[in-house]
């Protein structure tokens, strides 16, 4: 409730890896009665994800090699999208992608974005040569791989992520709010994508739209003026003048 209220989309599980059929079964069912949004599940393990498919899952995370022949066929005939990813090991995104559109699965791709210091410049190349080579797959852009691991303020940092997230062809913005300093990520990229959207639309830099996302300081400085000759000088009790 508190994601929708936010601006979210769609709203992820983060299955646990530890977790039984039978608990991803309730956390859907539990998800579903709290709101009509569209649920994903993100977990690896294929006993999970036939159970997020039995339970009425809208979307499903992290399928590859490891997992696409024992639940490819039933993503398929579930209908239900999946976001593909590399591994494991050495097996490229690509070489995944094909094995799930040869199983019949609607795909969206997921080049995955590193942290800074740790590849994040050389990430972002990856998505835009893959939206170069690949215009009809839509992209998945995991933003909280930002700021989670950065030491920074989420605010102008899932600005900036949104603008970088839009140049790349990307469709899908996915945060989670793990901890304390990633607080408010969903609302803060729900409005930055509408800022990009508006931006696009009239070929300018993503400024003077009627939203932004400044919050801490003021756009223009306020002019500073001279005390005027008669005033009233503030006293330090409790009647107000």
């Amino acid at each position: 409730r508190y994601y929708e209220e936010q601006g979210a989309d769609m709203i992820d599980l983060g299955i646990p890896l530890d977790a039984h059929p039978c608990q991803v079964k309730a956390a859907l069912q539990t998800a579903k009665k709290a709101t009509n949004l569209p649920l994903s599940i993100d977990t690896i393990r294929p006993e999970l994800i036939l159970a997020g498919l039995e339970a009425g899952a809208d979307l499903l995370l992290s399928l590859n090699a490891g997992n696409l022949p024992l639940v490819g066929d039933a993503v398929a005939r579930a209908l239900v999208p999946a976001v593909i990813i590399p591994g494991p090991g050495s097996i490229s995104l690509e070489e995944n992608l094909k094995r799930a559109m040869e199983a019949g699965i609607s795909v969206i791709a997921d080049p995955v974005l590193d942290p800074p210091m740790q590849g994040l410049v050389f990430s972002l190349q990856r998505y835009l040569l893959f939206c170069q080579d690949h215009p009809d797959i839509p992209l998945f852009f995991g933003a909280g791989n930002v700021t989670e691991l950065i030491d920074a303020d989420t605010v102008g940092v899932n600005a900036l992520l949104a603008a970088i997230a839009a140049e790349t062809g990307a469709s899908i913005l996915f945060t989670p709010e793990y901890s304390s300093k990633a607080a408010g990520s969903v609302h803060e990229l729900a409005l930055a994508s509408r800022m990009m959207l508006l931006s696009r639309q009239r070929r300018s830099p993503p400024k003077d739209l009627g939203l932004d996302l400044i919050i801490l300081k003021e756009k223009r400085r306020l002019p500073e003026q001279a005390m005027p000759e008669t005033f009233l000088e503030a006293k330090e009790d409790h009647k107000y003048e």
